[in-house]
């Protein structure tokens, strides 16, 4: 099973929808986004190489692509109008702790060079078969939206994994699944 996202809408209006739902930003939703954003670069690289007409953007070094495909992720940041510019800054140069020591390269950089090319099959290796059993152990029907499918399934993760019954808190699953925004 292939992801598949409308082409008509901008990164920015799926963002909106799969993240902020009508709220602010809010600090756990960096990683996800960060997710998203490298995930679009790798779309928009991978889209231009196919539609090429020379093999300049096929032909791509490693160290090449990655480059671009940070160069790529930074600009689809810094295109999202409800983040503010320090908001913008603070997710590009966002750094890890890492022990005692502090890593000086920033995430998003880690993230393109290491998970850029893989996002996509780490979703559908992963969230698709998720979703697929959820949806037969559980009798949840296929004409549900996806958006309310989505919101099922965490919810029925999160008492899984905590023993509680009633809403998850807010953020539970960026925090604990940030890849799952992806497949949302």
């Amino acid at each position: 099973m292939k992801i598949s996202m409308s082409i008509s809408d901008s990164f920015g209006a799926r963002v909106e929808s799969a993240l902020l739902k009508g709220g602010s930003f809010k600090q756990p939703m960096t990683r996800p986004l960060m997710l998203l954003a490298v995930f679009e670069a790798n779309r928009i690289l991978l889209a231009k190489a196919t539609a090429a007409k020379n093999d300049n953007a096929k032909s791509m070094r490693p160290f090449q692509r990655k480059i671009a495909l940070l160069a790529i992720a930074m600009d689809l940041i810094y295109s999202l109008d409800f983040l503010s510019e320090s908001e913008k800054l603070e997710i590009i140069g966002k750094t890890r702790k890492e022990g005692t020591k502090v890593d000086s390269k920033p995430v998003l950089a880690k993230l393109a060079f290491h998970r850029g090319d893989t996002l996509q099959k780490e979703v559908e290796a992963k969230f698709i078969p998720m979703m697929k059993k959820f949806m037969n152990e559980t009798g949840q029907d296929v004409m549900q939206s996806h958006e309310e499918l989505c919101n099922a399934f965490c919810q029925n993760k999160y008492e899984k994994i905590s023993g509680k019954s009633g809403d998850r808190p807010k953020f539970w699953e960026l925090r604990r699944m940030p890849l799952f925004v992806v497949y949302r």
